[in-house]
């Protein structure tokens, strides 16, 4: 098997592809058949699950025509092409093209084009946003792309790395504080960008009676507050999502949605 693609990064913001994936809402699905043992024995009557991935196709002629025809597939929404070009494992893992196509691992592609076409690198740009069954999703990603040969060349979504956009951090204090400060904060339409689970107590607390920032900073959410998240929306919320505490030991939560900032939800210490 020959791989073409480019090393893991070490930047925190960096992720391998099938995380990103997981950040736009990806689960596992493993595609299986069961088989009878043919053989007389105490186990002959129990099935025996066979792991095989969905057939394809031919791949492409080259890994920057790979890449091309995913990115092209994924942008017009031909699940079906897109599918066909994943590698063996990618198929294994993401089941079939409906179930591809049902779940939009890559989020809303709106756009793409090459930043270093020789080292299979692109700008990818998304529709923003976060929700329980797609995860978080960038504004836009720069993907450096794997691809195996596989009768043909295909991609390889657990081999690529994707560096997603994110608002400047340093901005998130000053979210906090203009959403503390509106009066109609909790009042407005939800940013049709946002599919939310529901918001803790201490939130809807927040919302009747307000609060004060304890100190002027933001942090990358951890603990618990990291873990509700990923368990919510999936993995990397130290990415995308950062904390500011307020007096009397509650912390806002904010998540970066295209450039801005958006409170979220909140958190009793």
């Amino acid at each position: 098997m020959n791989v073409c693609g480019q090393g893991q990064r070490n930047q925190s913001s960096h992720v391998g592809l099938g995380a990103f994936g997981l950040f736009l809402g990806a689960a596992v699905f493993l595609l299986y058949q069961s088989t009878i043992g043919g053989a007389a024995s105490d186990t002959a009557d129990e099935p025996v699950l066979v792991f095989e991935a969905p057939a394809a196709g031919p791949g492409a002629e080259s890994p920057e025509e790979a890449v091309r025809a995913f990115l092209d597939a994924e942008v017009d929404d031909e699940a079906d092409s897109a599918f066909d070009l994943l590698s063996e494992g990618d198929r294994l893992t993401n089941g079939s093209a409906e179930m591809w196509a049902s779940r939009n691992p890559m989020g809303d592609l709106q756009s793409w084009e090459w930043a270093d076409k020789g080292a299979l690198v692109t700008n990818v740009a998304l529709e923003p946003g976060l929700s329980r069954t797609r995860g978080w999703s960038p504004a836009s990603t720069t993907l450096t792309w794997s691809v195996v040969d596989e009768d043909g060349w295909r991609i390889s979504l657990a081999g690529s790395v994707a560096e997603p956009s994110l608002a400047n951090s340093a901005a998130a204090v000053g979210a906090a504080t203009a959403w503390l400060n509106d009066p109609a904060r909790c009042a407005k339409a939800a940013d049709p960008r946002l599919v939310l689970a529901t918001p803790s107590s201490a939130f809807d607390q927040l919302c009747s009676t307000g609060g004060v920032l304890a100190e002027d900073s933001s942090t990358p959410v951890a603990g618990r507050v990291a873990a509700d998240l990923q368990l919510a929306y999936g993995p990397g919320a130290a990415v995308w999502a950062r904390s500011v505490r307020l007096e009397g030991g509650v912390e806002l939560t904010l998540v970066a949605i295209g450039d801005r900032w958006l409170v979220v939800d909140a958190v009793s210490s």
